[in-house]
């Protein structure tokens, strides 16, 4: 049996921990153990329960990044991985690190989860950027293979970090599984989404409460559609920014058109309901909502942020996509949408079946074999 490690910083329901979590599900049938290294659960157990019996959980005590490497030193050598695989790039940086100090030698994939040029334009610490840029400069080299989820930041981690072609491949997330359809059915108990025939519109944004996201920012676009049409907003999700998105939402008087909720489990059953899905980001990865939006036959309309939207959405083919920091033209691109939708569900649902579980994972699963044969 192969023996693969996912190393996630937090047990939790973000986007790249459902991505290895999707995968994790899968492998067991293909002779793959699959183990989890994290250093904190910050969600009560929700993300442990989602996955299958076999899985193995490893918490790592590190505090800092000495700590984590000494802690991923002796993880090598204990459980001996014969892959390891994980997203975030600063971590990336000392498990190579580590693995160069180890005895034992897993290879390392890097699954990159966001644009790395951008992580280092917004990045307001000094010491981080520094360290980010000039560390992955220097140790990538030695990283087994990199994953990317779209093509344009395997574009971006050639150019910048100078990476050979031949070590990167873009697989998409693996985000339509075979349940997927049957949760679209399950009830939303949500006063703005029960009526189906209510005379106003729903937007939803759905993701990390997060300074990338732009939801701040978006709450000003939002009031102006306000003052223009009936509609609600709702903000669905989890972040530091949840604060100053409530009081910004109290400040500017969108108290009775906006509502902010917690991570729902049934979050797909809402973007059903809802009439448009936004995403207003300063950069992106591949966004899953994006996907999962067009798989439910809900319009979106996107920042044309680097780099995930625009591929997603094969430059317009298949939701709307606006300039970034062009706010009176993304507002214009929602009440175009809202009023005279040019997307067929038919023409969105079958865009999203090309990022199914299953197509990613097995691209995984050849990968695995490639590297330790």
């Amino acid at each position: 049996m192969l023996k693969v490690t996912f190393l996630i910083p937090d047990l939790c329901t973000g986007g790249v921990e459902i991505n290895f979590l999707r995968l994790i599900n899968y492998f067991p049938e293909h002779e793959i153990t699959s183990s989890i290294a994290y250093q904190n659960e910050i969600d009560n157990g929700d993300y442990r329960s989602k996955n299958k019996p076999s899985v193995k959980f490893d918490k790592l005590n590190s505090g800092n990044s000495w700590t984590l490497f000494l802690e991923l030193r002796k993880y090598f050598k204990t459980k001996k991985p014969d892959i390891l695989i994980l997203s975030m790039y600063g971590v990336a940086i000392i498990a190579i690190l580590a693995r160069l100090f180890s005895s034992s030698n897993p290879k390392i994939i890097i699954n990159g989860s966001n644009h790395f040029s951008s992580i280092i334009e917004h990045n307001k610490n000094f010491a981080e950027r520094i360290f980010l840029k000039y560390g992955a400069k220097l140790t990538f080299r030695f990283a087994d293979f990199f994953v990317s989820q779209c093509n344009d930041m395997t574009a971006d981690l050639v150019k910048v970090l100078g990476l050979q072609i031949s070590n990167i491949s873009t697989i998409n997330n693996p985000i339509i599984d075979e349940n997927f359809f049957e949760i679209l059915g399950s009830k939303v108990d949500h006063k703005w989404l029960i009526d189906e025939n209510r005379d106003y519109k729903v937007i939803i944004m759905a993701g990390r409460l997060v300074p990338q996201k732009g939801i701040l920012e978006f709450l000003d676009i939002f009031k102006n559609i306000s003052n223009k049409i009936d509609i609600k907003l709702i903000i669905m999700g989890e972040g530091k920014l949840k604060g100053p998105i409530v009081r910004k939402v109290s400040s500017i008087g969108l108290e009775e058109i906006v509502d902010i909720l917690p991570n729902q489990s049934n979050y797909r059953a809402f973007i059903a309901a809802s009439d448009l899905l936004v995403v207003n980001s300063f950069h992106e990865g591949l966004n899953n909502m994006l996907v999962e939006s067009l798989a439910c036959g809900t319009p979106v309309v996107s920042t044309d942020c680097p780099v995930g939207p625009r591929e997603v959405l094969s430059f317009g083919k298949y939701g709307r996509l606006s300039p970034l920091h062009e706010p009176e033209i993304m507002q214009n691109e929602i009440l175009s949408e809202l009023t005279h939708s040019k997307f067929s569900t038919s023409l969105m649902k079958n865009r999203a079946m090309e990022f199914t579980v299953k197509d990613a994972a097995d691209k995984y699963i050849e990968l695995f074999k490639n590297l330790t044969n």
